[in-house]
Order: structure tokens, then C-alpha cells, then sequence
């Protein structure tokens, strides 16, 4: 068989377009032998440099030393240089938490980015093929993936192309066989201990016993819906330009905006502004992520909140859906309390606290951040705190509330409730900056008085 029928996918998505140094990903086994030997007959023509690239897991001991061995004996054979990385995926895996196969993906993938950089490659080649392809969809199936899942993987993504992504296995092995290449086969390959091989050795064989061409099929299938994908996308980044706007590290929509459209594009917005929050790049939400945003718009609730992975937060500002990354926790959870003298100035989060002593007159007015309190109605001295459970404030003509619902009521977002300015003495609250001063504690002309102002704005 040709290489250049092999390297079909190169030729239809330009992969090799302007490449001036394509690095091998390079296991040792027949899909990554036959794209490097393809590739390596493709060079001299096209003008691009190939070099390879191994990554030993030490997972199955001789037989992980027996793979490297194979690989440098093979590129020398071809006359490129091998570049070869390891680590202890096991023990990787149990300090991150993850399983196996996502520890040694991560670990592989961060290893052929510091060679790619060392040999100054533009491209990163992987020996992914269609049989691969039909295995990963009917896993993202069962996983209860949409469109994007079953669109397979994908020839290029970004450097990292897939040469031989529309070969099948019979293909590999009759392009092995035609040029006399040797491989190396990894004995876990006949273990079901993984989700991938239970996929590859019990159900794709079922599947091929009804359409022995099911990996090409597949990866027509593939194809058109990745064609369809990529026509949405367009549209609903047309509608993410229009209708997110980029706030205090976080992006935020407007909720009627994103409830006036289709569920398809709606669900893509979601998964874009998660997407551009910092550290996220390339990763997405599963349907059940998604579904909790969607839960945080359509509640009753004006300040709920989901969870996400990545240490980000999808949160209600009212109208407002915003995307923003947690705060990292803090032991009192607030800038704490400040005792503030009758004379003098202090500082509180981002607020500049002037007190001073002073007789009550009719010029002076309690406004949202301006508190003239009786000094006979105070108990104890006066400090500047966050807002405790239970809190509550008697307002001339509103009667008494809870902090909580005054703020509700002020549709003060809960993100920044924790960082307003709560003055109060050792029994009750005093004033509320931005909500106003008690109507047991106000001053009376002529009333020794301490005059409070709060000078700063709430971020």
C-alpha cells in the first residue's frame, strides 16, 4: 500500500503545509511505526525534517525498556533522531488522583510539547487511526456525549496533526507488511482491565461482524458531523461577540439575552465562556455541567451559584450569568474587624473610615455612607466588620430586617455582601454602607454625636 493513500488525512486538511519539522509520536507499535516510516518517505519530497519522539510509562517493566529499545534501533534504521522521555505513571496517578490512562495521557502529551520545543518541530504527528477514531466515539456515546464527542478526534488540533487518522488497522498492517517494518505489541492491549480495550476487544469486533467496514463508516459519519459541528460554532461565536462583555477577571451575559436563543447555541455560550477563563483552554463541560448552568439561569434564586471544574464558578448577578474563578478561601473569609476610634481614620478592605466627634446640627445629613450615631446609644466601642449570620438593622420607615434580605432587597450581588462595611458595637448593628444608618442609633440635634464616613467603592 502507498504511504501517500496512508497519509490520505495530510493531504485533505493540509497538514504538512509549510511544516518544516514534524516530531513522531512514537510508541514502538504498528500504527506509530507506519506513520513514522510514511512520513519519513514523505519528507525529502515535501521539504520538512522528521524526528521521533518515545515516552516510556514504566508500567509494564522489561517489557516498557524492551519498547524504548525498539525505538532507538528504529530511528536509527531511518536515520532521524529519537528523543525519549519517562516517568512513573502509577505513582503519578495516585498522588494526582486521576486513573491510569488519563495520568499517562497528561504525562505523554506535556512530554512531546518540551521535545517539540527542543527540537524546534511545528508539528506534533500522533499514529492515531480510524479504528481508533471508532472506538473513541462509542466511548464519548456511552458517556452520553453531544455532537462534539461524536465527531471523533480530530485530524489537526492546533500543532497536533493526525496523519494517518483515515487509515484502518488493515491498512497499517498491509503498509507494515509491503515494506518489511518490524513492530512491537503492548501485551496490555489483550487486558479488558480498561475502558478503551474492553471497546477495542469485546465490542468492535461485534460491531464489525454487522459492517466489517464500520471504523471507514464511522469515520465518514465523523466527518459530516464535525462539518455540521464547525457551521454552529461559527454562529454561536458570531452570538458570544455580541452578547458577553468581560467584567473583574470573570465574562458575564446577559440571562434574556442567552433565554432568547436556540438550545443549541445557548449550550455552546455556556461552553465558551467557560472556556476563556484562565487555565481552561482546550477543556469543556460535560452535559451535566452545562445542565447546572442552565439550573442557575432558569432558578427562582437571584444569586445562585454552580460549581465547575477548574476552581470556577458560573454565579447570578440577578440578569447577569458570570464566569468567574473562586477566590481562594480565606481563614476569616473577610479583611476582619477594626476597632475605630472618635477621632481619626482608618482602613477596611478598600474603604477609608474618617470618624469624628461632633455635636448633632440640622447641616448634618445621614446619607449611604455618611452616619451621624448618638454617642448615648452606643454600647461599648464601635468596629468595622463583614456582615455575621443573623445581622439585622431597624431603617426609619422600613422597620426592621435582616442584613440578608436588606440586601436581597438592594440586589446587592452576594459575591460582594461579605465586603461591605458593617459598623456596629458589641450589641447591634449601627449602619450598613450603602444601606444606611439604624434608627435607634441615629443622632438627635444637639445630641453628642460621632460623625462616620466611608469613603471607597465596593469592587
Amino acid at each position: 500500500m502507498s504511504h501517500l493513500k496512508v497519509l490520505k488525512a495530510a493531504d485533505k486538511y493540509g497538514m504538512l503545509e509549510g511544516a518544516g519539522h514534524v516530531l513522531c509520536a512514537l510508541s514502538g507499535g504498528a500504527d506509530s511505526v507506519c506513520m513514522t516510516k510514511a512520513l519519513c518517505m514523505l519528507a525529502k519530497d515535501r521539504g520538512f525534517k522528521v524526528s521521533a519522539a518515545h515516552f516510556n510509562h514504566r508500567l509494564r517493566d522489561e517489557e516498557s525498556d524492551r519498547d524504548e529499545i525498539f525505538c532507538r534501533a528504529f530511528c536509527e534504521k531511518l536515520g532521524i533522531k529519537l528523543y525519549v522521555g519517562s516517568a512513573n505513571v502509577k505513582e503519578d496517578a495516585e498522588r494526582s488522583g486521576e486513573g491510569i490512562e488519563e495520568a499517562a495521557r497528561r504525562l505523554r502529551y506535556a512530554f512531546l510539547r518540551t521535545a517539540a520545543k527542543e527540537c524546534e518541530a511545528d508539528r506534533i504527528a500522533t499514529a492515531h487511526t480510524a479504528d481508533d477514531n471508532l472506538e473513541t466515539i462509542i466511548m464519548n456515546l456511552a458517556r452520553g456525549s453531544g455532537i462534539h464527542g461524536l465527531c471523533g478526534i480530530p485530524p489537526v488540533r492546533g500543532d497536533i496533526i493526525r496523519p494517518i487518522i483515515f487509515a484502518t488497522r488493515v491498512d497499517v498492517m498491509e503498509f507494515i507488511e509491503e515494506n518489511g517494518l518490524e513492530f512491537v505489541t503492548d501485551s496490555t492491549n489483550l487486558s479488558n482491565d480498561y475502558t478503551r480495550n474492553m471497546v477495542r476487544n469485546i465490542i468492535v469486533p461485534r460491531l464489525k461482524d454487522i459492517n466489517e467496514n464500520a471504523a471507514r463508516t464511522v469515520s465518514n459519519a465523523g466527518e459530516l458531523l464535525r462539518e455540521d459541528a464547525a457551521f454552529i460554532e461559527g454562529i454561536a461565536k458570531d452570538v458570544f461577540e455580541r452578547i458577553c462583555g468581560r467584567d473583574e477577571g470573570g465574562i458575564f451575559a446577559d440571562i434574556r439575552e442567552l433565554k432568547r436563543l436556540d438550545p443549541a447555541i445557548k449550550k455552546r455560550i455556556i461552553r465558551m465562556m467557560y472556556g476563556t477563563m484562565e487555565g481552561n483552554c482546550g477543556k469543556t463541560l460535560s452535559y451535566a455541567h452545562v445542565s447546572a448552568v442552565e439550573d442557575v439561569m432558569d432558578g427562582a434564586c437571584p444569586s445562585a451559584r454552580a460549581d465547575l471544574p477548574g476552581n470556577v464558578s458560573a454565579y447570578r448577578e440577578y440578569d447577569r450569568l458570570i464566569f468567574r474563578k473562586k477566590e481562594e478561601e480565606k481563614e476569616d473569609h473577610t479583611c476582619g474587624e477594626i476597632k475605630i476610634e472618635e477621632d481619626g481614620t482608618a482602613f477596611w478592605g478598600g474603604f477609608q473610615i474618617k470618624t469624628k466627634k461632633i455635636k448633632k446640627s440640622e447641616e448634618i445629613y445621614n446619607s449611604l455612607n455618611t452616619f451621624c450615631l448618638d454617642l448615648s446609644r452606643i454600647s461599648g466601642s464601635i468596629v468595622v466588620r463583614a456582615r455575621m449570620e443573623g445581622d439585622e438593622i431597624k431603617l426609619s420607615g422600613r422597620g426592621t430586617k435582616t442584613l440578608k434580605k436588606l440586601m436581597i432587597e438592594e440586589k446587592i450581588p452576594r459575591e460582594k455582601r461579605d465586603k461591605i462595611p458593617v459598623i456596629a458595637d458589641v450589641e447591634k448593628v449601627l449602619a450598613v454602607y450603602g444601606v444606611g444608618v439604624s434608627a435607634s442609633a441615629a443622632a438627635q440635634d444637639g445630641s453628642d454625636a460621632i460623625l462616620i464616613e466611608v469613603g471607597g467603592t465596593l469592587g
